[in-house]
C-alpha cells in the first residue's frame, strides 16, 4: 500500500507538537521501530486522521489526529504519548527529511521547549497554530464558541464524505475535545458538555439542509443516532462536574451552557433532535440552582405566550418549563404548563409520579395522582398498572382509602382487575358479588384467584353468578349457549356437591328442564351432559 502523503507545513506542525510533548526516550524508541519496519500499514482518512498498524510485542492500532494531536490514541494504551505514535510521525517525516537527522536536532536542543524542527518559516507556522490551542484555557470562557466555531468552519470543509453525516459529528465532537485534555477534570467536563451541545447544534442546522436530499429512512436513522450518541455524552458529562463549585464559583459556565440551550431551541421551528429531554436532564441534574430555574422559568413563559412563537416551539418550551416548575416544587404551575394543547402530558407526570413515590412525598404525590385521573385512561398498560399501584401505597400511606375508589370507578371498566382486587382486599365480598351481577360478568372471565378466595369464604356466594350466566346464555337461544349453559350447569352442581346442597341443584335443574321443554336442543345438550335422571 502507498503511503499517504502529508504536507510539509502539515509535518511541520506535528512535529512541533511531537517536540513538545514526548520524552526523548520514547523518540528513540520509536525511530528504533521504523527502523526495524515496525510499521506495516498506514493510511489517512477524510477527517485528517492518520490510522497504522504496527508490529512490536503484537499488533497495535493507532490514531494520529493531525488537526487536534491530543485526540490521537493508541490500543497499546501504555502512556498518552507513546513509542508507536513516535514511529508513525517519523514515518511521516521521511518523506520529506531524514526522520534521523530531525531526532540529532533535538537531542542537542533538549533546553528548548519549541525548537524550529524543519525550515524557519514552517516552524513559525507550527508555533502560531500550537499559541492558538494554548489560548483555549478554561478561564477564557468568552474565546469557546469563537475558536470552537473556527475550528468547526474548518473541519466542515474539509471534510468530504457529505454522505456519512454521523461518522463526521462523531468525529468533530472528539477532535474539539481534545482541546481541553490538559484540563483539570472537572473543567474538561464542563467543556466536553458545552462542546456535546455545540455540536448537535451544528448537526440540526446541518440536517435542515439536507432533509430533501436523503431517503427518509436514511434522515430518521442518523437523527436517532445522533440524538442517542449526545444524549450519552451530555449525561456522561453531567455526572463528571461538581455541581456544588458550579453553583458557586463557576456560575458563568452553568450561564453559559444555559445560553448555548437557548440557541438550540430558538433555531428551530421543528427540532430534529429532543432537546426537551436534554433540557430536562441538564436542568435537573445540573442547572438545578432555584435562582437559575425561576429566571429560565419565567423566560420560557414569555415564549409559549408570545402569539407570534410557533406551536411547535411554544410546547417544547412549555415542557421544559414544567420541569422547572416541577423543580421549584410549584405543582400548580407545573400542571397548567403540560394543559398545552400540543402537549401529551401522561408520560412526564407519570415520571413525577415515580420520583414522589420513591422519595415518600405523599402530599405531591397525592396532587399529581388527582392531575393524572382524568387522562389516565389513554395510558399505555405499563403506566396505568403502575399508576394504580402509586396510588395503593398512597392510600395506605395516607389512610385515604376513600380517593383511592373512586379513582378504581371512575377508571372502570380498565380498572376492572384492580377494582376487583380492591374489594376483596377491603372484605367487601357481598360488593364484589353485587358487581359481578351488575356487569353481567360470567365466571369464566373472572380471575380464578379471586374466585377461589370467594369460594374458600362461602361457597354459596358464587352460585348466584352461575345461575345467572345460565339464564343469559339460555336468552341466546341457540345451540352454542346451550352447551356454554351444560358446562356452567356441570359446575353449579359440583359447587352445591360440596355445599352439601345436591337436592336444590336437582330442584333447580327439573325447573330449568320444564321452563324450557320446548327448546328440543337443550334438552339434546342436558341428555348429553346427564344433568337430567
Amino acid at each position: 500500500m502507498e503511503d499517504p502523503y502529508i504536507s510539509r507545513e502539515a509535518v511541520a506542525v506535528l512535529g512541533s507538537k511531537i517536540e513538545s510533548l514526548f520524552a526523548i526516550e520514547t523518540l528513540q524508541e520509536g525511530f528504533q521501530l521504523l527502523s526495524n519496519n515496525a510499521i506495516k500499514h498506514l493510511w489517512i482518512d477524510d477527517f485528517f486522521i492518520v490510522h497504522a498498524i504496527l508490529t512490536d510485542d503484537r499488533d497495535y492500532k493507532l490514531q494520529l489526529d493531525l488537526d487536534f494531536f491530543l485526540a490521537s490514541e493508541c490500543a497499546c494504551q501504555t502512556t498518552k504519548h507513546c513509542r508507536h505514535m513516535a514511529a508513525v510521525f517519523f514515518k511521516l517525516l521521511s518523506q520529506h527529511e531524514q526522520a534521523e537527522l530531525w531526532l540529532t536536532q533535538v537531542r542537542a536542543s533538549l533546553a528548548s521547549i519549541l525548537k524550529p524542527s524543519l525550515d524557519t518559516s514552517l516552524s513559525d507556522r507550527s508555533n502560531l497554530i500550537l499559541k492558538e490551542l494554548q489560548e483555549l484555557s478554561f478561564d477564557a470562557l468568552d474565546q469557546w464558541p469563537v475558536i470552537l466555531e473556527k475550528e468547526y468552519n474548518k473541519l466542515y470543509r474539509r471534510s468530504n464524505d457529505r454522505f456519512r453525516i454521523d461518522i463526521f459529528y462523531f468525529t468533530a465532537y472528539k477532535k474539539l475535545c481534545a482541546f481541553a485534555d490538559d484540563w483539570e477534570s472537572s473543567e474538561v467536563a464542563i467543556f466536553h458538555l458545552y462542546v456535546a451541545i455545540f455540536v448537535l447544534i451544528k448537526a440540526e442546522r446541518h440536517l435542515d439542509k439536507l432533509t430533501q436530499d436523503y431517503p427518509h429512512s436514511y434522515y430518521n436513522k442518523v437523527t436517532i443516532d445522533l440524538n442517542d450518541h449526545f444524549l450519552d455524552k451530555i449525561m456522561d458529562a453531567i455526572r463528571r462536574i461538581d455541581t456544588e463549585n458550579l453553583h458557586k464559583e463557576w456560575r458563568s459556565y452553568g450561564e453559559a451552557v444555559r445560553d448555548l440551550i437557548r440557541q438550540a431551541e430558538a433555531a428551530h421551528t421543528q427540532a430534529s433532535f429532543d432537546w426537551v429531554s436534554i433540557q430536562r436532564y441538564v436542568w435537573t441534574h445540573l442547572l438545578f440552582d432555584p435562582t437559575w430555574m425561576s429566571v429560565e422559568s419565567d423566560y420560557l413563559s414569555r415564549i409559549v405566550n408570545d402569539k407570534d412563537v410557533a406551536p411547535s416551539t411554544a410546547s417544547r418550551a412549555a415542557m421544559t418549563a414544567t420541569q422547572l416548575y416541577w423543580l421549584l416544587g410549584e405543582d400548580e404551575a407545573a400542571m397548567k404548563s403540560l394543559t398545552h394543547p400540543l402537549i401529551s402530558p401522561i408520560h412526564i407526570a407519570a415520571s413525577y409520579l415515580e420520583a414522589h413515590y420513591k422519595s415518600g412525598s405523599w402530599d405531591r404525590l397525592g396532587k399529581w395522582l388527582t392531575f393524572m385521573l382524568p387522562i389516565l385512561r389513554r395510558a399505555s398498560a405499563d403506566q396505568f398498572h403502575r399508576v394504580l399501584s402509586y396510588w395503593r401505597e398512597h392510600a395506605k400511606q395516607t389512610a385515604n382509602e376513600a380517593a383511592f375508589r373512586h379513582a378504581l370507578m371512575t377508571l372502570l371498566p380498565r380498572s376492572y382487575p384492580q377494582f376487583t382486587d380492591y374489594l376483596l382486599k377491603a372484605n367487601q365480598y357481598e360488593e364484589w358479588l353485587y358487581f359481578h351481577l351488575l356487569n353481567g360478568v360470567t365466571p369464566s372471565k373472572i380471575d380464578r384467584a379471586q374466585l377461589k378466595q370467594v369460594e374458600s369464604l362461602d361457597i354459596h356466594m358464587v352460585l348466584p353468578l352461575y345461575h345467572h350466566a345460565v339464564e343469559r346464555q339460555m336468552a341466546l337461544r341457540n345451540r352454542v349457549a346451550y352447551r356454554e349453559s351444560v358446562k356452567l350447569l356441570k359446575k353449579m352442581k359440583e359447587y352445591y356437591t360440596l355445599a352439601n346442597d345436591s337436592h336444590r341443584f336437582e330442584i333447580f335443574i327439573r325447573e330449568l328442564s320444564m321452563r324450557h321443554q320446548r327448546l328440543h336442543a337443550f334438552q339434546e345438550e342436558l341428555e348429553k351432559g346427564r344433568l337430567l335422571r
